[in-house]
């Protein structure tokens, strides 16, 4: 994939802002981490490209190129293919499992876990990944969890004109999160193509 280097300046301008009228707030302490409030799975399922996220080790491991592929399964489960170029230019890829979590009614408090299939019945290693923003289309995305310590801008293309993010990232920044320490995530560095996970029927 090409992208020109135009979108890229102008999302990094973007989170340059974002980082001033954090400092200029005076909102109080945020309250709970809200989610959506109905998640559709089968519009959910798909590839999204990963545009920003905060600091955390996969960004000390990945260069760029991080995406996330999700295709339902007959029991309402997601199969989870996450992939992204390290810092070496070798592919990493990570196959997990996402589920609602037991007794949410939206389908957008997500919990993931990329322990071997057989550990996962264990209920050791599933983590919060929630669902906290979607836009009517489907095409943006933002995932989280309960303490804000991950935050995730999801986009169905790997690039998206600052503009269609203005409002989300005010959004973002009203409800506590920490908008202001988003970093950009490469995309296209490589070319990669994401893997197409269908939907599972079998």
């Amino acid at each position: 994939m090409v992208s020109s280097r135009a979108p890229q300046a102008a999302f990094a301008a973007l989170l340059v802002l974002s980082s001033v009228a954090a400092l200029e707030a005076t909102d109080p302490a945020p309250g709970p981490v809200p989610v959506v409030s109905t998640l559709d799975p089968l519009r959910y399922s798909g590839t999204w490209f990963e545009l920003a996220r905060l600091p955390d080790g996969d960004m000390r491991r990945c260069a760029g190129d991080v995406t996330a592929t999700y295709g339902l399964r007959p029991d309402g489960h997601y199969e989870v293919v996450d992939r992204c170029v390290r810092r070496d230019g070798s592919i990493d890829i990570a196959h997990g499992e996402a589920r609602a979590r037991a007794g949410d009614t939206t389908g957008a408090r997500l919990e993931v876990n990329f322990l071997p299939r057989w550990m996962r019945t264990l209920s050791v290693g599933w983590g919060e990944h929630w669902v906290v923003a979607v836009d009517p289309d489907y095409r943006v995305a933002v995932v989280s969890d309960p303490e804000r310590t991950e935050l995730r801008i999801l986009s169905r293309v790997p690039e998206l004109e600052p503009e269609r993010l203005e409002p989300l990232m005010a959004r973002l920044r009203s409800q506590g999160f920490a908008v202001d320490r988003l970093v950009r995530t490469p995309q296209g560095a490589a070319g990669i193509v994401p893997p197409r996970v269908v939907n599972v029927t079998t």
